[in-house]
């Protein structure tokens, strides 16, 4: 899998010095001038519970706090969402960090109309990826032949699931991806019998296994920690607008301190429920997952390095036509996160809060 394990080692190197500069953060701070008063941010993703952190900030008023207007838009797909955010139409959006790459990187799954200047500011979660089959499937030979689900065919899920058939014993030749757009459209292709196999996430997963389906595999154990749902936008926008993009990202991170908070579970559960018709048992229960374990939301929004590192290397294999990926200033600009963190744990010294 990691074939080109000391270019992918250099990158991983590279990521981590921001985080080693905040761990050395202490309560002594830059001052940050709040010059958001008013201003508007359009938000496009994808709709369920990776989306928690965005409804949690809306419905608790931490975006009013930071003088921020959040408008937030279901994305039907991947290419819509990356498409419509190139053109300028959204400011910021949430997806798979993967998608960022594929699209800045050149390989994206649909063309631009312009030149892309995108830029992944913050992280939200590192994917677990279940495999999720028909009840009649009990190995991965029971799927050769089949079609199987993905969002699109470059995008990152479905390196992923190449790898997976891989080393679950299957060749190109032995299966068929069906494009069929976001998660919830997957499922209900699942439920449908479009096909016997598709790789889900967080809510979908128990969704899924509620209607009797069931897991064949995931990604954690067959390939490690993937970084999946990030936040991205246009540097030109963002040097624009430097002030919104460090409110906003404040506000998320205030938003992962609640979702976090077990004392405020059940606040948390209603406000996803109300967001997404999700089942509040089925909220719970993912909410729990994707607060505990080796996977799900990544507290204050910070990118999970070794899930860096196996998203590039499965781009760096999959990815075509080839591109270069090894200059992360091409792709990532954690400055602002770094000024939103600075400033959040300046306002807790000031009031006493201890980290």
């Amino acid at each position: 899998m990691m074939h080109n394990s000391g270019r992918i080692q250099w990158r991983r190197s590279f990521l981590l010095l921001p985080l080693v500069l905040l761990i050395s953060i202490a309560c002594t701070f830059p001052v940050y001038a709040d010059q958001t008063t008013g201003s508007e941010i359009r938000v496009v993703l994808f709709g369920g519970i990776m989306a928690t952190g965005i409804y949690v900030a809306q419905d608790t008023g931490l975006f009013a706090q930071e003088n921020l207007e959040v408008s937030v838009k279901d994305t039907p797909n991947s290419i819509y969402l990356m498409t419509e955010l190139v053109k300028g139409n959204y400011d910021i959006a949430q997806a798979s960090i993967d998608n960022f790459f594929a699209y800045q990187s050149g390989q994206g799954a649909a063309e631009l109309d312009r030149e892309p200047e995108l830029r992944v500011v913050m992280g939200g979660s590192t994917m677990k990826l279940d495999l999720v089959v028909s009840p009649d499937v009990n190995e991965y030979s029971d799927i050769r032949g089949e079609p199987l689900g993905v969002d699109a065919l470059t995008t990152g899920w479905a390196f992923v699931l190449r790898e997976m058939l891989k080393k679950g014993g299957l060749s190109e030749s032995d299966y068929r991806f069906v494009e069929t757009g976001n998660t919830a459209k997957r499922v209900t292709a699942l439920k449908n019998g479009d096909y016997r196999a598709t790789l889900l996430v967080g809510n979908y997963i128990n969704q899924a296994y509620a209607a009797g389906f069931k897991h064949l595999d995931d990604s954690l154990a067959s390939i490690g920690p993937y970084q999946g749902s990030s936040f991205g936008l246009n540097a030109s926008w963002a040097a624009e607008n430097p002030e919104v993009v460090v409110a906003f990202i404040r506000a998320y991170i205030k938003a992962m301190e609640i979702v976090y908070d077990e004392s405020r579970r059940d606040e948390v559960v209603a406000i996803v429920s109300a967001h997404t018709s999700m089942d509040p048992a089925i909220a719970l229960k993912t909410l729990a997952q994707m607060t505990s374990g080796a996977y799900g939301f990544t507290p204050r929004g910070a990118l999970d390095m070794d899930g860096v590192a196996t998203v590039l290397s499965l781009r760096d294999e999959y990815g075509s036509p080839p591109a270069d990926l090894s200059d992360m200033d091409d792709f990532i600009d954690l400055s602002f996160y770094k000024k939103a963190l600075d400033s959040t744990q300046r306002r807790n010294c000031k009031s006493g809060r201890s980290e």
